[in-house]
Protein backbone atom coordinates (compact mmCIF):
# COMPACT_ATOMS: atom_id res chain seq x y z
CA UNK A 1 0.00 0.00 0.00
CA UNK A 2 1.21 3.49 -0.91
CA UNK A 3 -0.53 6.44 0.73
CA UNK A 4 -0.65 9.83 -0.97
CA UNK A 5 -1.50 13.10 0.75
CA UNK A 6 -2.74 16.10 -1.23
CA UNK A 7 -3.56 19.17 0.84
CA UNK A 8 -4.87 21.24 -2.09
CA UNK A 9 -6.24 19.05 -4.90
CA UNK A 10 -8.08 20.50 -7.87
CA UNK A 11 -10.07 19.68 -10.96
CA UNK A 12 -8.32 21.11 -13.99
CA UNK A 13 -10.08 21.65 -17.28
CA UNK A 14 -8.45 20.93 -20.62
CA UNK A 15 -9.36 20.29 -24.22
CA UNK A 16 -9.84 16.68 -25.21
CA UNK A 17 -7.36 15.45 -27.79
CA UNK A 18 -6.54 12.29 -29.65
CA UNK A 19 -3.79 9.98 -28.43
CA UNK A 20 -0.33 11.07 -29.58
CA UNK A 21 1.79 8.29 -31.10
CA UNK A 22 4.69 7.43 -28.81
CA UNK A 23 7.43 8.55 -31.19
CA UNK A 24 5.93 11.82 -32.41
CA UNK A 25 5.33 15.35 -31.23
CA UNK A 26 1.97 16.92 -32.18
CA UNK A 27 2.25 19.64 -34.81
CA UNK A 28 0.66 22.89 -33.71
CA UNK A 29 -1.52 23.62 -30.71
CA UNK A 30 -4.09 21.25 -29.29
CA UNK A 31 -7.32 22.07 -31.15
CA UNK A 32 -10.17 23.64 -29.24
CA UNK A 33 -13.00 21.27 -28.54
CA UNK A 34 -15.18 19.78 -25.89
CA UNK A 35 -13.88 20.65 -22.44
CA UNK A 36 -13.63 17.82 -19.95
CA UNK A 37 -12.71 17.65 -16.28
CA UNK A 38 -9.36 15.94 -15.73
CA UNK A 39 -8.43 14.96 -12.20
CA UNK A 40 -5.01 16.31 -11.35
CA UNK A 41 -3.13 17.46 -8.30
CA UNK A 42 0.03 15.72 -7.20
CA UNK A 43 -1.01 12.94 -4.86
CA UNK A 44 -4.26 12.22 -6.66
CA UNK A 45 -2.34 11.65 -9.91
CA UNK A 46 0.23 9.44 -8.17
CA UNK A 47 -2.56 7.36 -6.63
CA UNK A 48 -4.45 7.00 -9.93
CA UNK A 49 -1.34 5.86 -11.79
CA UNK A 50 -0.44 3.33 -9.10
CA UNK A 51 -3.96 1.89 -9.05
CA UNK A 52 -4.02 1.65 -12.86
CA UNK A 53 -0.95 -0.58 -12.62
CA UNK A 54 -2.19 -2.87 -9.88
CA UNK A 55 -0.51 -1.16 -6.91
CA UNK A 56 -2.70 -0.58 -3.85
CA UNK A 57 -3.08 3.15 -3.26
CA UNK A 58 -4.87 5.22 -0.65
CA UNK A 59 -5.42 8.93 -1.28
CA UNK A 60 -5.86 11.33 1.62
CA UNK A 61 -7.37 14.63 0.57
CA UNK A 62 -9.93 17.27 1.56
CA UNK A 63 -13.33 16.82 -0.08
CA UNK A 64 -15.89 19.61 -0.16
CA UNK A 65 -18.77 20.47 -2.46
CA UNK A 66 -19.67 19.03 -5.84
CA UNK A 67 -16.15 19.33 -7.24
CA UNK A 68 -14.70 17.44 -4.30
CA UNK A 69 -17.28 14.68 -4.61
CA UNK A 70 -16.53 14.33 -8.33
CA UNK A 71 -12.83 14.14 -7.57
CA UNK A 72 -13.26 11.49 -4.86
CA UNK A 73 -15.70 9.51 -7.00
CA UNK A 74 -13.29 9.47 -9.92
CA UNK A 75 -10.53 8.18 -7.69
CA UNK A 76 -12.73 5.40 -6.32
CA UNK A 77 -13.79 4.47 -9.86
CA UNK A 78 -10.10 4.18 -10.72
CA UNK A 79 -9.46 1.71 -7.91
CA UNK A 80 -8.05 4.16 -5.35
CA UNK A 81 -9.07 3.95 -1.71
CA UNK A 82 -10.04 7.45 -0.58
CA UNK A 83 -9.82 8.92 2.90
CA UNK A 84 -11.81 12.13 2.66
CA UNK A 85 -11.10 14.99 5.06
CA UNK A 86 -14.24 17.15 5.04
CA UNK A 87 -13.13 20.39 6.60
CA UNK A 88 -11.57 22.35 3.72
CA UNK A 89 -12.69 22.65 0.11
CA UNK A 90 -11.42 21.08 -3.05
CA UNK A 91 -10.98 23.98 -5.45
CA UNK A 92 -12.56 23.78 -8.89
CA UNK A 93 -9.68 25.38 -10.74
CA UNK A 94 -10.75 27.99 -13.24
CA UNK A 95 -14.45 27.59 -12.43
CA UNK A 96 -16.72 29.71 -10.23
CA UNK A 97 -17.78 28.30 -6.90
CA UNK A 98 -18.83 29.10 -3.35
CA UNK A 99 -16.55 30.93 -0.96
CA UNK A 100 -14.00 28.66 0.75
CA UNK A 101 -15.09 26.97 3.94
CA UNK A 102 -12.92 26.96 7.09
CA UNK A 103 -9.96 24.64 6.64
CA UNK A 104 -8.86 21.83 8.88
CA UNK A 105 -6.17 22.94 11.35
CA UNK A 106 -2.70 21.59 10.68
CA UNK A 107 -2.60 19.40 13.78
CA UNK A 108 -5.79 17.61 12.78
CA UNK A 109 -4.41 17.03 9.28
CA UNK A 110 -1.27 15.48 10.74
CA UNK A 111 -3.28 13.17 13.01
CA UNK A 112 -5.50 12.06 10.12
CA UNK A 113 -2.53 11.31 7.86
CA UNK A 114 -0.66 9.36 10.54
CA UNK A 115 -3.73 7.18 11.07
CA UNK A 116 -4.15 6.63 7.33
CA UNK A 117 -0.48 5.71 6.92
CA UNK A 118 -0.60 2.66 9.18
CA UNK A 119 1.00 -0.26 7.36
CA UNK A 120 1.99 1.74 4.28
CA UNK A 121 5.19 1.01 2.34
CA UNK A 122 5.50 4.68 1.40
CA UNK A 123 3.71 7.89 2.33
CA UNK A 124 3.86 10.55 -0.39
CA UNK A 125 3.34 14.21 0.56
CA UNK A 126 2.41 16.11 -2.58
CA UNK A 127 1.71 19.49 -4.11
CA UNK A 128 0.96 22.91 -2.73
CA UNK A 129 -0.41 23.58 0.72
CA UNK A 130 -3.99 24.70 1.14
CA UNK A 131 -4.39 28.21 2.47
CA UNK A 132 -4.35 28.59 6.26
CA UNK A 133 -2.19 25.51 6.76
CA UNK A 134 1.17 26.34 8.37
CA UNK A 135 4.24 26.13 6.13
CA UNK A 136 5.85 23.60 8.48
CA UNK A 137 2.96 21.12 8.38
CA UNK A 138 4.79 18.93 5.83
CA UNK A 139 7.87 18.90 8.06
CA UNK A 140 5.66 17.84 10.96
CA UNK A 141 4.19 15.06 8.83
CA UNK A 142 7.65 13.81 7.88
CA UNK A 143 8.71 13.77 11.53
CA UNK A 144 5.55 12.06 12.81
CA UNK A 145 5.37 9.47 10.02
CA UNK A 146 9.08 8.67 10.25
CA UNK A 147 8.69 8.10 13.98
CA UNK A 148 6.40 5.19 13.09
CA UNK A 149 9.12 3.61 10.94
CA UNK A 150 7.46 4.49 7.63
CA UNK A 151 9.22 5.78 4.51
CA UNK A 152 8.25 9.28 3.37
CA UNK A 153 8.58 10.83 -0.08
CA UNK A 154 8.17 14.61 -0.29
CA UNK A 155 6.91 16.16 -3.52
CA UNK A 156 5.75 19.40 -1.93
CA UNK A 157 6.45 22.93 -3.16
CA UNK A 158 8.14 26.11 -1.98
CA UNK A 159 8.38 26.85 1.75
CA UNK A 160 6.76 23.53 2.67
CA UNK A 161 9.59 21.66 0.94
CA UNK A 162 12.25 23.87 2.52
CA UNK A 163 10.89 23.10 5.99
CA UNK A 164 10.58 19.39 5.21
CA UNK A 165 14.25 19.03 4.23
CA UNK A 166 15.23 19.72 7.83
CA UNK A 167 13.46 16.48 8.83
CA UNK A 168 15.67 14.39 6.51
CA UNK A 169 13.01 12.64 4.37
CA UNK A 170 14.25 9.51 2.56
CA UNK A 171 13.17 10.84 -0.85
CA UNK A 172 12.49 14.25 -2.38
CA UNK A 173 10.88 14.44 -5.84
CA UNK A 174 10.69 17.68 -7.79
CA UNK A 175 11.08 19.17 -11.24
CA UNK A 176 13.86 21.23 -12.78
CA UNK A 177 12.35 24.64 -12.03
CA UNK A 178 11.63 23.74 -8.41
CA UNK A 179 15.18 22.48 -7.93
CA UNK A 180 16.62 25.68 -9.43
CA UNK A 181 14.47 27.76 -7.08
CA UNK A 182 15.60 25.79 -4.04
CA UNK A 183 19.33 26.09 -4.72
CA UNK A 184 19.05 29.58 -6.23
CA UNK A 185 21.31 29.04 -9.21
CA UNK A 186 20.60 28.35 -12.91
CA UNK A 187 20.59 24.74 -14.07
CA UNK A 188 21.90 24.57 -17.63
CA UNK A 189 23.50 21.12 -17.76
CA UNK A 190 23.13 17.69 -16.23
CA UNK A 191 26.20 18.46 -14.15
CA UNK A 192 24.33 21.45 -12.71
CA UNK A 193 21.32 19.26 -11.90
CA UNK A 194 23.47 16.65 -10.18
CA UNK A 195 25.28 19.33 -8.16
CA UNK A 196 21.99 20.93 -7.11
CA UNK A 197 20.53 17.57 -6.10
CA UNK A 198 23.71 16.95 -4.12
CA UNK A 199 23.11 20.21 -2.29
CA UNK A 200 19.69 18.91 -1.21
CA UNK A 201 21.29 15.67 -0.05
CA UNK A 202 23.73 17.73 2.01
CA UNK A 203 20.68 19.24 3.73
CA UNK A 204 19.53 15.82 4.86
CA UNK A 205 17.51 13.88 2.29
CA UNK A 206 18.76 10.45 1.22
CA UNK A 207 17.74 10.62 -2.45
CA UNK A 208 16.63 13.27 -4.93
CA UNK A 209 14.50 12.43 -7.98
CA UNK A 210 14.35 15.20 -10.59
CA UNK A 211 11.88 15.33 -13.47
CA UNK A 212 13.34 17.05 -16.53
CA UNK A 213 9.86 17.20 -18.14
CA UNK A 214 10.27 15.88 -21.65
CA UNK A 215 14.01 15.31 -21.31
CA UNK A 216 14.09 12.35 -18.94
CA UNK A 217 14.91 12.24 -15.24
CA UNK A 218 17.84 12.30 -12.83
CA UNK A 219 18.34 10.36 -9.60
CA UNK A 220 21.04 11.28 -7.09
CA UNK A 221 21.49 9.13 -3.98
CA UNK A 222 24.24 7.67 -1.81
CA UNK A 223 25.23 5.21 -4.55
CA UNK A 224 25.74 7.79 -7.30
CA UNK A 225 23.91 9.77 -9.96
CA UNK A 226 21.94 8.47 -12.95
CA UNK A 227 20.23 10.00 -15.95
CA UNK A 228 17.38 8.16 -17.70
CA UNK A 229 15.57 8.93 -20.94
CA UNK A 230 12.96 7.02 -22.92
CA UNK A 231 13.13 6.85 -26.71
CA UNK A 232 9.33 7.22 -26.72
CA UNK A 233 9.21 10.41 -24.66
CA UNK A 234 8.07 13.47 -26.63
CA UNK A 235 10.32 16.50 -26.22
CA UNK A 236 7.59 18.62 -24.71
CA UNK A 237 6.80 19.40 -21.09
CA UNK A 238 3.86 17.81 -19.32
CA UNK A 239 2.51 18.66 -15.90
CA UNK A 240 2.04 14.95 -15.15
CA UNK A 241 5.67 13.99 -15.71
CA UNK A 242 6.84 14.44 -12.12
CA UNK A 243 3.83 12.69 -10.57
CA UNK A 244 3.92 9.71 -12.96
CA UNK A 245 7.70 9.43 -12.65
CA UNK A 246 7.34 9.29 -8.87
CA UNK A 247 4.55 6.69 -9.04
CA UNK A 248 6.64 4.35 -11.18
CA UNK A 249 9.72 4.93 -9.04
CA UNK A 250 7.86 3.96 -5.86
CA UNK A 251 6.06 1.03 -7.50
CA UNK A 252 9.30 -0.98 -7.65
CA UNK A 253 10.71 -0.07 -4.27
CA UNK A 254 11.63 3.60 -4.49
CA UNK A 255 15.41 3.37 -4.78
CA UNK A 256 18.17 2.82 -7.30
CA UNK A 257 18.67 2.87 -11.05
CA UNK A 258 16.03 0.20 -11.74
CA UNK A 259 13.36 2.30 -10.04
CA UNK A 260 14.52 5.30 -12.09
CA UNK A 261 14.18 3.25 -15.28
CA UNK A 262 10.64 2.15 -14.42
CA UNK A 263 9.57 5.63 -13.33
CA UNK A 264 10.93 7.14 -16.55
CA UNK A 265 9.02 4.58 -18.61
CA UNK A 266 5.79 5.42 -16.79
CA UNK A 267 6.33 9.17 -17.26
CA UNK A 268 7.08 8.75 -20.97
CA UNK A 269 3.88 6.75 -21.38
CA UNK A 270 1.84 9.45 -19.65
CA UNK A 271 3.23 12.10 -22.01
CA UNK A 272 1.76 10.21 -24.97
CA UNK A 273 -1.76 9.99 -23.57
CA UNK A 274 -4.69 12.42 -23.72
CA UNK A 275 -5.13 15.00 -20.99
CA UNK A 276 -6.46 13.36 -17.83
CA UNK A 277 -5.55 9.79 -18.83
CA UNK A 278 -3.05 7.72 -16.86
CA UNK A 279 -0.86 4.96 -18.30
CA UNK A 280 -1.58 1.30 -17.70
CA UNK A 281 0.59 -1.77 -18.31
CA UNK A 282 -0.08 -1.80 -22.07
CA UNK A 283 1.12 1.81 -22.42
CA UNK A 284 4.44 1.40 -20.59
CA UNK A 285 7.60 0.31 -22.44
CA UNK A 286 10.58 0.10 -20.06
CA UNK A 287 12.78 -1.50 -22.73
CA UNK A 288 12.86 1.88 -24.51
CA UNK A 289 14.54 3.55 -21.52
CA UNK A 290 18.30 4.00 -21.28
CA UNK A 291 19.93 4.72 -17.91
CA UNK A 292 23.41 6.26 -17.76
CA UNK A 293 25.77 6.69 -14.84
CA UNK A 294 26.20 10.47 -15.01
CA UNK A 295 29.41 10.55 -13.00
CA UNK A 296 30.96 7.95 -15.27
CA UNK A 297 30.07 9.72 -18.51
CA UNK A 298 31.44 13.23 -18.75
CA UNK A 299 29.71 13.75 -22.11
CA UNK A 300 26.37 13.59 -20.32
CA UNK A 301 27.53 16.04 -17.68
CA UNK A 302 28.31 18.51 -20.46
CA UNK A 303 25.05 17.95 -22.33
CA UNK A 304 23.07 21.15 -22.67
CA UNK A 305 19.48 21.04 -21.45
CA UNK A 306 17.14 22.76 -23.87
CA UNK A 307 15.86 25.88 -22.12
CA UNK A 308 17.16 27.28 -18.88
CA UNK A 309 15.95 27.08 -15.30
CA UNK A 310 16.58 29.96 -12.99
Amino acid sequence: MIVTVTAAPGVARGARRERVPANTVPAGPVPAGTVSAARVGGGTTVARVLAANGISARAVLPVSGAAGRRLAGGLVDGGVEVLALPAWPTDDVGAPGPAPEPRLPGDDLVDAVVRAATGAEWVVLCGDLAAQLPADVVATLVRRISAHGLAVAVAARGPALRHALAERPPLVALDLAELAELVDWPLWTLADVVAAAGRLRDQGTDAVLVSLRGQGAVLVDSAGAWYARSASEPRRPTDRHEDTLLAGFLAVGGSGALALLVGTAWAAAAACLPVGAVPGPRDIHPWLVTVHDVQGRSCLARAQLSGRSG
